[in-house]
């Protein structure tokens, strides 16, 4: 059980002294909050047994070190953001980053912070009690400012006039922060190109990032931006409004703001419908119901449905329509990165946490919004799969089978090896035709993975155009692992493609689509090198299209 929590007062000693003139931090006197240093080591005390306590001293290197974390910048973002999610509160969030003075600023205009709980926000397990509805492990902050970089302060204001700041304590033995009197919060304003004082409540962090996270390009941030747009489909311009500054040594550079990103469903995915409101389809889920596993007490709102054929859009709206340009960008499009089952907080996809590794056609759409009796992990980034989920996914696999919905589980995902995946995959573009069509290639063409003096290595299969070898109409590249190690796919394949003068690379892996960030680098090596790219998910390619 934590014990009192005291400020210790600027004129005593700081760390590890046993005389000090503490001061409750209930106290109703303000002016003795101000200038003071809450001692981080005093306030991370732990209860081993019943009858004493054991105090649990916490270095800097244990505090920064809370930091290594495997997030991306993307989850450490929204670690921040989900902090300031309501239910009906609308939020102004501003990312500002200087790459070459290596800052970072994150500003909200929401309900600020109580000076007397700002620390809380630095101390392991310690929640602030606010309206927010994505708060969950009370760690979230101090992980990500840390994968961050390294916090300056964090500002706040509840009214817009009276300001405070936190600050680290850097002389300090073990870590700790004080608590100061602030001037007030700037915002950087696009318009008058400069910083400008806030009036209004609301928080800032300001941290110095560290190298390996600062922006180096446009794409860094467009691919922020499209995965913020896609986690907050369901927030964006309703809840929650995020602005993108990019500042070179104090001047703008670029910016952007986020849209909401519309989900368009169909009653039918190959035909399409004109509803009422002259939408393709009926445009809602069709399925929208809770569940609650019978054998466990996990609780799930359920929102399950069909996306439509770009076809079936362009021939509705036309093709200059911005309701079809949308869509052919959006990744819950037709056979979209997001296309699929995943899990969801307040509607809100968790990372890495689709429904089991489960095969899915291009329309099918799904989010298993949790309720109760599921945790996700420390960064949030996926589920804690324990026994129960396990019953939980198997029923629920179940049931929306009899609802019409094909959820199938792969028993054997990321347990197959590359070796069996190029021969099963040789196999079926050798005999089936379903499958060579699938993928653009005719009767004429032959598949080999012999080695035919490629430079630079060899693919793991060639597509020929006929029996003579001559002409190279396909490259494919197959990797077991997804993510990060995908890049090495790419870049084989292309070299491939460069060298045998083939504009036509096929990447196969498990997971349902490459990474944004790799993505856009590929569409920019691929466009300068005049090569065709495709991905393809390996268990879709064999169990679905070769059936």
């Amino acid at each position: 059980m934590r014990k009192e929590i005291k400020i210790l007062k600027e004129e005593t000693p700081i760390v590890g002294v046993t005389q000090t003139n503490s001061l409750d931090v209930n106290s109703k006197g303000k002016g003795d909050l101000m200038n003071s240093y809450i001692d981080l080591t005093q306030l991370e005390k732990e209860a081993n047994t019943m009858n004493n306590s054991t105090e649990l001293r916490t270095s800097w290197k244990g505090f920064f070190g809370k930091g290594n974390v495997n997030y991306t910048k993307t989850t450490a973002l929204m670690e921040l953001i989900n902090n300031v999610i309501t239910r009906k509160e609308m939020v102004n969030v501003q990312l500002v980053i200087d790459s070459e003075t290596k800052e970072f600023w994150l500003t909200d205009n929401y309900c600020g912070f109580e000076p007397s709980t700002m620390k809380n926000c630095f101390f392991g397990g310690v929640s602030v009690d606010t309206t927010s509805v994505m708060s969950e492990h009370g760690d979230g902050m101090k992980y990500a400012t840390n994968w961050w970089g390294q916090t300056i302060d964090l500002k706040s204001s509840q009214d817009g006039n009276d300001f405070h700041k936190v600050e680290l304590d850097l002389t300090s033995q073990f870590a700790a922060v004080k608590l100061l009197k602030s001037e007030p919060i700037k915002k950087y304003s696009i318009d008058n190109r400069q910083w400008e004082e806030v009036q209004t409540s609301g928080s800032q962090h300001y941290i110095k990032i560290k190298d390996g996270n600062l922006p180096g390009n446009r794409s860094w941030w467009t691919n922020l931006k499209t995965d913020l747009e896609d986690n907050y489909f369901d927030k964006i311009g309703k809840v929650i409004d995020i602005d993108l500054v990019w500042l070179k040594n104090g001047e703008l550079y670029d910016n952007w703001v986020c849209n909401p990103t519309e989900i368009v469903l169909s009653a039918n995915p190959n035909k399409g419908t004109i509803g009422k409101k002259k939408m393709l389809g009926k445009n809602v889920w069709d399925l929208d119901e809770l569940y609650k596993c019978p054998n466990t007490d996990i609780v799930v709102e359920l929102k399950m449905g069909n996306v439509p054929k770009p076809s079936n859009l362009k021939d509705h709206y036309g093709e200059n329509s911005d309701i079809y340009q949308n869509y052919l960008e959006s990744s819950y499009g037709y056979n979209g990165s997001k296309i699929g089952v995943h899990y969801a907080k307040n509607m809100v996809a968790i990372k890495d946490s689709e429904f089991k590794a489960s095969s899915r056609g291009e329309s099918l759409l799904g989010f298993i919004n949790i309720i109760d009796g599921i945790d996700t992990v420390q960064t949030k980034n996926g589920i804690v799969r324990d026994n129960d989920v396990e019953e939980f996914e198997t029923g629920l696999e179940n049931y929306l089978k009899s609802k019409g919905f094909r959820v199938r589980a792969k028993t054997g995902y990321h347990k197959i090896s590359e070796s069996s995946m190029e021969k099963t995959l040789l196999e079926k573009l050798q005999t089936n035709n379903k499958l060579r069509s699938y993928l653009g290639f005719s009767s004429s063409n032959t598949f080999t993975d012999k080695d035919m003096g490629v430079e630079g290595g060899i693919p793991d299969i060639i597509s020929h155009h006929d029996d003579t070898l001559c002409e190279v109409s396909g490259i494919f590249e197959i990797k077991k692992e997804g993510g990060d190690k995908l890049w090495k796919a790419v870049v084989q394949g292309l070299t491939y493609c460069d060298s045998t003068d083939c504009n036509k690379l096929i990447i196969v892996a498990q997971d349902y689509s490459l990474p944004s960030d790799i993505e856009s680098k590929l569409k920019v090596l691929a466009k300068a090198m005049a090569i065709r790219y495709e991905y393809h998910q390996y268990q879709y390619l064999i169990e679905d299209i070769c059936k």
